[in-house]
């Protein structure tokens, strides 16, 4: 048996494992060594001579050649984790420990960024910035760093090159698919949403004050679509956590794929988790519809741009003037929670601009690109706080176009109001069927595109501004 065979058998472990304890971890539950203790009981994944052999494997189309690349891609990936976890797990305890002072009272540094996102404070800012700068900071460079050596190691230039191996697509395209988004939105931008932004954040009051956004209503809705589109929700489960120290506001954790997907989300009222839940149940009806004969790298690994494209479709209902009416919203609502998109849209070009260009210079400097983004002049707390190790910006960037071209596709083929109708919940659930074996560009194939580009972005944009 070769090691590439034995390790095949061991992934849905291991997979399910780490997926575990970065679920402990992001909602602030783990311990300080949940995610290296399941990465040092694989350690036999990671020994130098396998990884040279994985790094040699080439794409090919068939299904064999397939699956032993997406395994390349996600065991390179944990790789990187595993000679940095020491880190990640530093960084993890800089982020959670009280340790800025807020009025008198010692708060997390998450805590301390969702605060000021609430109510800005200039006090806060500059604490959370003189822990940035002297303590977080420099540990976040220094593991950009490593996973620059890293790089290195395998053959390549940087990080960035790595990614775009791994991936099957440049980033610089990607980049410049946005640049002229950014262009082609300037205008809307400055007139109907900057008004919304302060201190890099928007101000959710002009959606919250249109309507009643409650959990009961977001679950009654779910329910609802459930039931017209007839898509399996067995094992679907919501995790309320409402911890400070949680990482972001809501996220998916695929135990398994089928059958067990956590739903995690706060309970609070208004737009803003209405919308996140919208989202997270997105990634659960396709990931719960995944065909469970897949071999289990289809099924778990390849282009995360898939997954976001589907719970992008899900959200979107939230500017479609044909839902929110026939669920009893106000339908001034659509404008406004699109203008929330685009400001989203441009901020993850902002941070994928920053990541390429620090991952590739390994200094971090104002580049301005947030400032272009969001047209504010003050965006310094866009720091190494906001990187992430997995450039996950792009994948992001990436399913908002996906996503585009399969709106347009599923409104053409069964009207705005395609939610009430079993046979476009069909169409949909055979493209969750295939789970992660195809990436986006070949998914937008499936589509009917030519390629994965910004036209049908553009065309949502006009249909919605």
């Amino acid at each position: 048996m070769s090691k590439l065979t034995m390790v095949s058998t061991e992934l849905p472990e291991f997979a399910e494992e780490i997926t575990t304890a970065m679920f402990k971890s992001f909602t602030g539950q783990g311990g300080r060594d949940e995610y290296k203790n399941v990465l040092n009981k694989y350690h036999h994944f990671f020994d130098e001579d396998f990884i040279n052999k994985l790094k040699n494997i080439s794409w090919e189309y068939d299904d064999s050649s397939r699956e032993n690349f997406y395994i390349r891609g996600y065991l390179i990936g944990q790789w990187y984790s595993y000679h940095t976890k020491d880190f990640l797990d530093d960084l993890t305890l800089l982020e959670i420990q009280p340790v800025i002072n807020n009025k008198g009272k010692l708060i997390s540094l998450r805590e301390a960024q969702k605060t000021n996102q609430i109510s800005f404070n200039n006090e806060l800012n500059r604490e959370i910035h003189k822990y940035l700068d002297e303590y977080y900071n420099p540990k976040a460079t220094e593991f950009y760093t490593i996973l620059n050596t890293l790089s290195i190691k395998l053959g390549f230039n940087d990080f960035i090159e790595v990614a775009d191996n791994l991936r099957r697509y440049k980033i610089d395209n990607l980049i410049s698919e946005y640049d002229r988004f950014l262009e082609y939105t300037d205008s809307f931008f400055t007139e109907e949403v900057l008004k919304n932004c302060s201190n890099g954040h928007f101000n959710l009051n002009s959606i919250d004050k249109l309507d009643d956004f409650t959990i009961e209503r977001t679950v009654s809705d779910m329910n609802f679509l459930i039931d017209r589109m007839k898509w399996s929700t067995k094992g679907i489960q919501v995790a309320w956590v409402n911890s400070r120290n949680k990482t972001g506001n809501s996220f998916c954790v695929p135990l398994k794929i089928p059958g067990e997907v956590i739903l995690v989300s706060d309970n609070k009222q208004g737009f803003q988790t209405q919308r996140h839940l919208y989202h997270e149940f997105g990634h659960g009806f396709h990931f719960n519809n995944v065909d469970e004969g897949l071999v289990y790298p289809f099924r778990r690994m390849g282009d995360h741009a898939v997954a976001e494209a589907f719970s992008a479709l899900n959200e979107s209902l939230l500017f479609n003037k044909h839902w929110l009416k026939s669920r009893g919203y106000n339908s001034d609502i659509a404008k406004e929670a699109y203008k929330y998109r685009v400001y989203l849209i441009r901020k993850y070009w902002a941070k994928l601009k920053t990541e390429v260009e620090f991952h590739r210079t390994l200094k971090f400097a104002d580049n301005g690109y947030y400032t272009r983004a969001l047209l504010e002049d003050d965006m310094s707390l866009y720091n190494l706080l906001t990187l992430d190790d997995e450039i996950s910006a792009a994948w992001q960037l990436r399913g908002w176009l996906l996503h585009a071209q399969l709106e347009e596709l599923i409104i053409k083929k069964y009207d705005e109001n395609w939610f009430e109708k079993e046979e476009a919940g069909s169409y949909i659930k055979q493209l969750f069927t295939y789970g992660y074996k195809f990436n986006a560009d070949e998914v937008s194939e499936l589509l009917g595109e030519d390629l994965l580009n910004n036209k049908a972005l553009m065309h949502q944009f006009n249909q919605h501004s």
